[in-house]
């Protein structure tokens, strides 16, 4: 294997890289190239990170011929370029249709919707000091307060999306 050699300044740059990463997979990465840098053996960082010797020589490989320490894991790379991509949507979207939805959307879920009425009948402005306490007043809510509200929830609590146009 390869010996890696940073300079402090590289070295005091991956540290606050690590320090500040919140993506474990790439924490990682960046502690097998420190230790690397450090002399440590693979069968010592093996051990002392809980991984496979395959595992951290790969992460070594990829460091050392590729120059990277993100693992590629975002799926295959698009075919398309931006003009036959724009084609491909035009097609469908006369075809079938497109429904244009962002990327998490609270108001057509309607779960959020449902936990937005619980938390009006069952939770706002209370404090339960036991989860006991939570759960009781939670089934109090679907198994009594349903019962008396339900209709008003036909028109609060549903999956209806509103069509909308592209705006390209």
């Amino acid at each position: 294997m390869l010996k890696i050699t940073l300079t402090s300044q590289q070295k005091t740059n991956l540290e606050l890289r690590h320090k500040k990463m919140r993506d474990v997979r790439r924490c990682y990465r960046i502690k097998v190239v420190l230790l690397k840098s450090e002399d440590w053996p693979v069968s010592t960082m093996a051990k002392a990170l809980r991984n496979s010797e395959s595992s951290i020589n790969s992460y070594l490989n990829d460091c050392l011929k590729k120059g990277k320490l993100t693992p590629e894991n975002g799926g295959s790379k698009s075919g398309l370029n931006d003009e036959k991509m724009r084609q491909l949507i035009d097609y469908i979207s006369e075809e079938w249709g497109v429904n244009y939805l962002p990327p998490y959307s609270p108001n057509l879920n309607p779960i959020e919707q449902l936990w937005k009425v619980l938390n009006k009948h069952s939770r706002n402005n209370e404090y339960f000091v036991t989860t006991k306490e939570f759960r009781q007043k939670t089934n109090h809510f679907f198994y009594e307060a349903i019962p008396k509200i339900g209709a008003s929830l036909i028109n609060r609590v549903n999956d209806n999306v509103e069509m909308m146009q592209p705006a390209y």
